[in-house]
């Protein structure tokens, strides 16, 4: 599986955020048809755009304008058709770590939470004009490479991602309640940390310090899901980027995440996700 990274020192001096006219990154990301991710976080601005992007191999129709989000190492190939002025906006996680002490921002936006409506934003055209203006602002500073740059990039960016979150949440109708909860935040913390040892709704309610009603009914409040589709879901999540991203065989992941055998590890990917790790493996990897 090809994988582009960042390129911290781009600009001269160490930077981990980027903004580029989305032709420039065409010959190396939008015109592979072949399945590649990135170990960045992406935002995509489409004042125009036609065609379908795959992610994760579930393939979505894309129509301007709107907005596209996409965590790292989400797999992904492109068969689309795009007006000159898109954009795309991307960053490491560390570029967040240097400035907030929220450590979990990024998992309070409803775009890169756990539970995504979709990775799509329509933009209606009086959001358009703002949305752009915030681009080109990013990319003039980025230009310009002064001392005081990383703090106007840090407010910039954290002005665009709020406004996206407020935009992407009257979308879709969504409460704010997920940014100011912090259990939820905490279990999506534990969530990342433990999900390769620890894939029981106990495991979590424990660490929690609470029972499993009650992590389930949070869960369920939330994401209108109870908290074992939750435990499961990530763990899927996390072998199927293993599966594509590493050089394990299926029996070394199973072992890594705690299976007994792989037997059991393959019944239980075939059962949520219609094909066998291997299959899988094959259908995705390059």
């Amino acid at each position: 599986m090809l994988t582009f990274h960042f390129t911290k020192d781009k600009y001269g001096h160490e930077q981990l955020i980027d903004c580029l006219p989305f032709e420039a990154i065409a010959g190396y990301s939008n015109s592979l048809r072949d399945p590649h991710t990135t170990s960045f976080y992406e935002l995509f601005l489409f004042p125009e755009v036609k065609g379908n992007v795959s992610l994760d191999g579930e393939s979505l129709s894309l129509s301007g304008p709107c907005m596209l989000f996409i965590h790292p190492f989400t797999v992904r190939t492109w068969d689309i058709i795009c007006s000159p002025d898109s954009s795309v906006l991307f960053f490491v996680e560390g570029f967040v770590d240097g400035f907030l002490k929220d450590a979990a921002f990024l998992h309070r936006l409803h775009f890169f939470s756990y539970k995504q409506q979709s990775p799509i934003l329509p933009l209606v055209e009086e959001s358009l004009p703002k949305i752009t203006q915030q681009y080109d602002v990013v990319r003039s500073e980025l230009k310009k490479s002064k001392i005081d740059s990383v703090f106007l990039l840090q407010a910039y960016w954290y002005q665009l991602l709020l406004d996206l979150n407020r935009l992407y949440g009257e979308y879709y109708h969504l409460s704010d309640r997920c940014y100011e909860n912090t259990e939820i935040i905490r279990l999506k913390t534990l969530l990342k940390q433990h999900i390769q040892n620890k894939q029981t709704v106990k495991d979590y309610a424990e660490m929690m310090g609470i029972n499993r009603n009650q992590l389930n009914n949070l869960c369920l409040r939330f994401y209108g899901e109870n908290a074992n589709v939750v435990v499961r879901n990530t763990l899927l999540q996390v072998c199927k980027s293993e599966l594509l991203l590493s050089k394990l065989t299926i029996a070394e992941i199973s072992y890594k995440f705690n299976f007994s055998a792989p037997p059991n590890f393959s019944r239980f990917f075939k059962s949520y996700e219609g094909i066998t790790p291997a299959e899988y493996r094959e259908k995705f990897s390059m």
